[in-house]
Order: C-alpha cells, then structure tokens, then sequence
C-alpha cells in the first residue's frame, strides 16, 4: 500500500494557495516590531512552514510563468492508481490563460495498460480553492480535498472522473490541515495544527497538533488535539493496524519554527498511548511513515547534512519498534547532488520505495539552472539501498505520487517541463519490479495558436562590412568575405523552435538555439571582386507551425 504521498499541492498559477482554511489570512505579515500581528498571520505561518518546500519545488517554474503573458495550458498528475482491468486512473489539475483571464479544472484521466489514453474529463474549480490534498479511495475513486475562505471541503470523485458527493466540514477556527488518509472504515482521518493561545499583546502563542476523524460521506465524528511545545505542527499522520493512528511532525519553542521530530501513537478515538521526542535530526519538511509488520514504525524524509558552509539535501530513513524506540537509522546521499523525497511506498516485504527528484548541488555560473531528474530507490527491510535509478524525461521532472502495480512493478504520476517554454505536462511513468521503465505517457494541451513569429535581422545591416567586421555606416548592406548571419526571432502565440536561413532561395542552415545565427561563407571564384547581389531570407517557425520570414538585398565581393 502507499504509505507515503505529496500532502500539500500548491500550484500558484492554478489556484490562490494559501493553505489556511476558514478565518485565517492568505498572507504572512509582521508588524514595525518583527513580530506577527494577529492570530491569523500566526497560524498562516505555521502552515506554510509544512507546505514550504512544496512552494519552491513548483514556484520555480510558476513564477516564469507568471510572468509570461502568452496563452497557455498546464497539466499537473497528482494521483494514480491502477483500475480493475489493468488500467490506471490519474487525478490531477489543469490550468489554461487565454491572454485575458486564468481558470483552473480538477483532470481525471484514464489509460489502458500500456499507457494509452482512453478518456479524459475535467471539473471546474470554485472560486478562491486552495487545494490540500487528492488521495485514492478504496473504490477506484478519489478524495479532493480543498479549503476556500470560508470552510473545508471534501468532494468525492467515481472512477469516470465524475462528482459523487460534495461535504463542506463545520468550522475550526483558527485551524489549519496538512494531511489526509482514508481509514478502514472508508472514512478519513485529518492531520493539522490548532491555534491554541495567542496574546495580542505579548505576540506569544502556542500550537498544537490536530486530528480529526470524518465518516465514509465526510461527517465531522471526533477531533482531538495533543500538545507538546509552543509549535506542535503534523506533516503525515496514517492509520495503523490496530485502527489506531500514528503521526509524525515538528516540535519546537518560541525561537524556532522548525524543531525535534515528534512521533506520537493514539488509539481509534484519539487517546495518546505513545510519545516519542528526536532531538538534532536535522529533517526537512518532507516526511512519510508507515507501519511495519511487527508494528513497529519506519520513516523517509529528506535531512540537510553540511561539508563545511555548503549543505546537501540527502534522504534518511529511521525504524522504531512498536512503542517508537529507534531500531535503526541509514543514510541516502549522492557525491554533489540534492535529493528530495516526494514519497514512500512499502512493500510487503518490509522493503521500501522511494521517489523524488534530484539535481545537481552545485550551481555555478555555467550551469545556473540543472535538470532536475526524476528517481527511484529501492531498499531491503533493514534500510540498505538496493538499487538507483534516475529518469531523464525533459529538463525538470517532479513525482507526486507512486503506487504498486498487480505484476509488482511501479507507477508514477507528477510533472516535468522543458526550459524553452516553461509550461508543465503531466506525466505517467511504468517500471517493472527491477525500476527499469516500461513505458512512459505524457499529457499536455497546446494552445491553438495562428501568430506569426516576428523577426529581426541584427547583421548584416545597411554597412560595409570586411571579414564580418562592420567598418561604416553606407545605405545597403555591403558585405568582403565571410560574415555571421545573425536574427532575433520571437513568438506571443507559444514559442519559436527553429530559424531557417536562405541565400539565393537555397537553404544555408537553420537553427533551433538562440542567437539564431549562421556563418555565409565567400566562394573562391576566377573573377574575385566581382559584386553580386543576393537576397537573404530568413524564416521563424514556432510551436504550432506558424512561419514569420522577412527578406534583404546584400551586395556581397569575393
């Protein structure tokens, strides 16, 4: 089963993410004192310190985005899992900007065996979601979970993509939600944090873990919060085999929003049985759990470790024993690259599988922007790695999510996109039980797009030119020797993909890579300083096909 899974979706160009739920504020504030001015700004902060890494894993790409004023479409995969009949379902989002206004779909799509699409629908998302989680359910379906500004709410979705019902939670003011799982009763279990305390004069406050417990439709049956330090916060709670609920989270004082591992253990009601404290782990907010067989605990997350001043992002596993005593801890890291988990799947025989994306952590000069690689790692009951495998899809891939097929192989849902136009495409990758890939399916819409790219021929321009140096300013283009062909293309529709450049109507060469450019060399010929008169042209072709040419007279000596 999957024990681990991305628990906070935020994707600032689809949806107004703040994760902050009823009565909380969408943005973090502080007043001429540095301190956080009311109980809203206090618990916005509390949360999007658990979501943190999920905000700079997708604003990387969202802020380019942002900034782009062309028509576009953006398809995320955020859930996956295998149908009767072989198949696989993905749940995920879609985005489209028409180059006046932006509007956002839930996307369900349906592939066969080998990939192959056979269906896809979207649902409209309400004004003002902020998206929490979407899980499997034991039907085939999926669980969308949400917030707007007013309530929470939970939307059941079929396995043809279609709304089965819609429940809106009671209020709980001053609460935020990071997680949720289905139970074994069909119902589902939420973790979070409670704003407890908060002195508005003092600016001192206190935060405590939160769980709360819905029926199979999404009824409120019972909360329970659990208190350790001044900023208890839950990142991944899950239910165990004795339908109680482990949970694992930060613990920490007024100094730090960031603190000790907490793991604590409560029956079917709530009632704390266990607690257990880890102190200097060094963890990030991306941590999973899951139950062994012998009801003991195993952990994933990613730990920041240091080689003098310059930190590394590595993967660390811990395994308790029933009552949370440490049993073993092992290490995951790779010589001069991150590594962030993005979830964890166990398997029956206590092994695990881990997912996430990994890049190079040395950003230099020459390399300021390095792919970001999907991987996979396999490990035995006892943490020791097994094998390695990284797929190189594009430039930047992200996983959101992995489930385990009935041939005991894996199957991966999340993101990847190019840097040439920055615009993400969902994606559904098949391995085999070894990591080796099957087959790999990508979803993405183009915007139909009829604009021409423009063009702007930079050299030769009216000048003399010798030996492809301009030597002065004349009417026409005046050209001795060798010169660089040299044009500026640009596309508003989507983006340019090649530029061809023509002398006398014969093709010189094109090119794909800014700064389009090409060399014209001179020919020998018997009569060396014969001036002829040629036409250049040069054509622009962007994604969709759409041609820009523009044409010039050079006046060339050999």
């Amino acid at each position: 089963m999957t024990v681990g899974k991305k628990y906070q979706i935020t994707i600032l160009c689809i949806l107004i993410l703040a994760l902050l739920g009823p009565a909380t504020s969408s943005m973090i504030l502080e007043n001429n004192t540095g301190q956080y001015s009311t109980a809203d700004e206090i618990l916005s902060r509390i949360v999007e310190t658990a979501s943190y890494d999920r905000y700079l894993e997708l604003d990387g790409i969202q802020l380019s985005t942002l900034s782009d004023s062309r028509p576009y479409y953006d398809e995320y995969g955020v859930a996956v899992q295998q149908t009767v009949d072989g198949g696989y379902l993905v749940a995920g989002l879609q985005g489209v900007y028409d180059g006046i206004e932006f509007n956002a779909s839930f996307l369900f799509i349906k592939t066969d065996n080998n990939g192959d699409i056979l269906w896809n629908t979207t649902l409209p998302v309400p004004d003002h979601l902020q998206l929490i989680d979407i899980i499997p359910t034991h039907d085939g379906g999926f669980i969308l979970f949400s917030s707007t500004m007013q309530s929470y709410n939970l939307i059941k979705i079929n396995n043809q993509g279609e709304e089965v019902w819609n429940n809106t939670l009671p209020e709980f003011p001053y609460s935020g939600f990071i997680d949720i799982e289905e139970t074994h009763d069909h119902g589902f279990i939420l973790g979070g944090v409670e704003l407890i305390e908060f002195d508005e004069y003092t600016y001192d406050f206190e935060i405590d873990f939160l769980l709360v417990k819905l029926n199979a439709t999404g009824n409120f049956l019972w909360n329970a919060t659990y208190d350790h330090d001044e900023l208890d916060q839950i990142f991944k709670v899950i239910e165990t085999d004795d339908h109680g609920y482990a949970f694992i989270g930060f613990s920490s004082d007024m100094s730090s929003f960031m603190g000790d591992l907490a793991l604590l253990k409560v029956d079917e009601q709530g009632t704390e049985q266990w607690r257990k404290i880890f102190t200097d782990t060094n963890y990030n907010t991306d941590i999973f759990i899951g139950e062994t067989e012998d009801k003991g605990i195993i952990l994933g997350g990613g730990k920041t470790i240091f080689h003098g001043d310059y930190p590394q992002q590595i993967i660390a596993l811990l395994k308790t024993d029933e009552y949370g005593d440490i049993q073993w801890e092992k290490e995951i890291e790779k010589a001069n690259t991150d590594l962030y988990i993005m979830g964890l799947l166990q398997l029956e025989n206590n092994g695990l599988v881990l997912t996430g994306h990994q890049k190079n952590a040395d950003l230099s000069l020459e390399n300021p922007y390095p792919e970001n690689q999907l991987f996979l790692i396999k490990t035995n009951d006892t943490g020791e790695q097994q094998w390695f495998h990284t797929y190189d899809i594009d430039h930047w891939e992200v996983p959101m999510n992995i489930a385990e097929t009935t041939d005991h192989g894996y199957i991966l849902t999340g993101y990847y996109n190019t840097m040439k136009n920055y615009h993400v495409d969902l994606l559904l990758l098949k391995t085999d039980n070894d990591g080796d890939t099957e087959w790999f399916t990508s979803y993405g819409r183009r915007w139909h797009d009829t604009i021409k790219p423009q063009i702007e021929l930079v050299q030769p321009e009216p000048g003399l030119y010798i030996r492809g140096e301009f030597r002065k300013e004349l009417t026409i283009p005046v050209v001795f020797g060798d010169i660089l062909l040299h044009a500026n293309a640009s596309d508003n529709g989507t983006w340019v993909e090649y530029v061809e450049f023509y002398v006398d109507g014969e093709l010189l060469q094109n090119d794909s890579d800014e700064p389009y450019s090409v060399v014209w060399e001179h020919q020998r010929m018997y009569f060396r300083f014969l001036a002829h008169r040629h036409v250049i042209r040069v054509v622009a072709y962007d994604a969709e096909g759409n041609k820009g040419s523009l044409e010039t007279t050079v006046w060339r000596f050999f």
